[in-house]
């Protein structure tokens, strides 16, 4: 029997190595559209992918973020205005692209859609008007934006990464539509990467927890948590009192001051870019304190019960 299962794992493990061993174009110079770019993980991400010799156009919604941007001088980062949730904007954003392509004799090498909003309600009163407006940036707006740039990134071979979040593999408390809109996103990256594989075009998934940014150090954080929205006043605090306590609070902004620093995700944004083998799906940054990978790991191998009652420990 010793000698069959050793056959047997021979076998696997070469099946596995067969399957994993994919390869994509490595294109070191080019062009790269990163949405969402006017703070935090975008602004991060664009400053750094300019940094590695790439002409990063940095999509901002802000006229005042275009500016500052551009009065950086930063040859390989150019302010591009975009706001995802719009379909002219879009389209509009990616024609400037094509006419700097011509113009730099650059392709369009990669795409990072990063744009997103989170509001936090429980699912019973977060108002559908909110709802949508999330879910028309969070996903339509990035299935917008993938499909008016697949045919540039079919030219290149270039690689599309979705920024999605540890939200996309478990769903929090007072978190069920943004982590709905993340399921969303998983969805459609999975369906795409096994469509666009036989262009040479890669899709990877990003997957942070918490990770530093600008938005845990506003003044209102607190307030931002413990506030019932406008639609449910106190009524929603009296019949989910747990969400609102002061241990929930202040687990909830400490877990976004401890998150670790926004250079796990550049670099992985920069991987999923540039590798031979890029990862599918790539999980940083920690839920208060533990290493997101693990969770990660926990919520795919364990029951739908058991991993509520360990989600509700971290």
């Amino acid at each position: 029997m010793g000698v069959l299962h050793g056959i047997v794992f021979a076998i696997l493990f070469m099946i596995y190595t067969y399957c994993t061993n994919v390869e994509f174009e490595v294109l070191t110079s080019g062009i790269v559209i990163i949405t969402g770019a006017g703070s935090g993980l975008g602004k991060h991400a664009a400053d750094h992918m300019s940094k590695r010799g790439y002409t990063v156009f940095a999509g901002v919604r802000k006229q005042t973020d275009y500016d500052a941007i551009a009065a950086l001088e930063n040859p390989n980062l150019k302010p591009l205005l975009l706001d995802v949730s719009k379909h002219l904007s879009c389209v509009a954003a990616v024609e400037t692209v094509k006419e700097a392509m011509g113009r730099l004799d650059m392709k369009l090498v990669g795409v990072v859609n990063n744009a997103g909003v989170g509001r936090l309600s429980p699912a019973e009163f977060h108002a559908m008007t909110d709802a949508r407006d999330m879910f028309d940036t969070n996903f339509f707006g990035i299935m917008d934006l993938t499909q008016l740039t697949l045919p540039l990134l079919r030219e290149s071979k270039g690689r599309i990464v979705m920024i999605s979040s540890l939200a996309g593999l478990v769903g929090n408390i007072k978190n069920a539509v943004y982590s709905a809109s993340k399921f969303a996103l998983e969805g459609f990256s999975d369906s795409l990467r096994r469509e666009v594989a036989h262009f040479g075009i890669s899709v990877s998934v990003i997957e942070p927890a918490f990770v530093k940014s600008p938005i845990h150090h506003k003044e209102n954080t607190v307030k931002a948590y413990s506030d019932p929205s406008d639609t449910a006043e106190e009524a929603v605090a009296a019949l989910y009192p747990a969400l609102y306590s002061e241990e929930f609070i202040a687990k909830r902004v400490s877990g976004g001051l401890r998150g670790d620093d926004p250079i796990v995700t550049s670099e992985a944004i920069e991987h999923a870019l540039t590798a031979r083998r890029p990862s599918t799906r790539y999980t940083v940054g920690n839920y208060n304190g533990t290493p997101a990978t693990l969770i990660a790991y926990l919520v795919r191998c364990v029951s739908d019960r058991l991993a509520d009652f360990l989600f509700n420990l971290f």
